[in-house]
């Protein structure tokens, strides 16, 4: 029998080079994701236009070190607020979404 279970999700939208204290951002956000205890999933775009209207984009035959990235973490809604707290002073340097999801047969706690 299938079961849903409440759960809440987080994406977190950032540019490769994007970088807090010297120190690449999305490095900073798997080490204060593994602080929180929560799982974590990093997508790379291959193309996208961010927020200073500039267009990000993998071409073949070079490399780029500036790519969009996608973070998605899982988990209940009171460990993503936590979990956003814990970066809020660095929250504006990122576009953020949240929303409600069920989760099949997986109870998050």
């Amino acid at each position: 029998m299938q079961e849903w279970h409440a759960a809440c999700k987080l994406y977190i939208y950032l540019d490769e080079s994007q970088r807090i204290h010297k120190r690449s951002a999305l490095d900073f956000l798997a080490s204060k994701a593994k602080e929180a205890t929560l799982g974590m999933t990093v997508f790379r775009g291959i193309e996208g236009i961010g927020s200073h209207h500039h267009l990000h984009r993998e071409r073949i035959l070079s490399l780029s070190d500036d790519l969009p990235i996608v973070i998605v973490l899982i988990d209940t809604n009171e460990k993503i607020d936590s979990f956003l707290d814990s970066i809020e002073s660095h929250i504006e340097s990122f576009f953020v979404t949240k929303e409600s999801v069920e989760v099949l047969n997986r109870k998050v706690q």
